[in-house]
């Protein structure tokens, strides 16, 4: 199967519940008694938003990333900063892609995390948001964080699905003939 590189803006998502949002947020968690949580990008300052825009471009650029998510173009990315405790999040707009990170989520897990979004609009933290999350985890943050998260996700009951090179995304199969509507 080819990815196609249609953009969705948030709006056209079928929302469904985010059934395992907390216990995918307490797997997640596991990694920081490890001291594993990533590189941090100034969390005090006020370019740290910039920071984790570039990091996240270099993701995006890579040659690892353009071969899962073509659609998904490094000059359309942006992050910004988030006011507020729980202003996180990833979303598509008419321009692209935009990350809205806090300064208290700074962190290079909490970047992939929402990187994952962008590449699964439509599945919240469902089964293949997870599997993409543990995948740019395992590659960017490498192994050990990796099975760290995995174990969470064991003994958190997070559902997940191996992510396959090729696959189409949850918003690609809602608007496919087939797809469920």
């Amino acid at each position: 199967m080819t990815q196609e590189t249609t953009k969705y803006k948030t709006s056209e998502i079928k929302r469904k519940r985010d059934f395992q949002r907390s216990r995918l947020y307490s797997a997640q968690t596991r990694l920081l008694p490890a001291g594993l949580s990533g590189r941090q990008f100034d969390p005090d300052g006020i370019n740290g938003h910039l920071q984790i825009e570039s990091y996240l471009k270099r993701v995006v650029e890579s040659d690892w990333f353009k071969k899962r998510w073509p659609y998904i173009i490094s000059s359309e990315l942006w992050v910004m900063n988030g006011e507020g405790p729980t202003a996180r999040g990833g979303a598509t707009t008419d321009n692209g892609y935009v990350i809205k990170l806090p300064s208290w989520a700074r962190e290079e897990r909490l970047a992939l995390h929402e990187l994952a979004h962008v590449c699964t609009l439509g599945d919240a933290h469902g089964k293949v948001f997870a599997g993409v999350l543990l995948e740019l985890i395992r590659y960017w943050m490498g192994q050990t964080a990796a099975a760290m998260l995995e174990d969470g996700y064991t003994k958190n009951i997070v559902r997940w699905t191996p992510y396959e090179v090729g696959a189409l995304m949850p918003i690609q199969i809602q608007q496919s003939p087939n797809g469920a509507n």
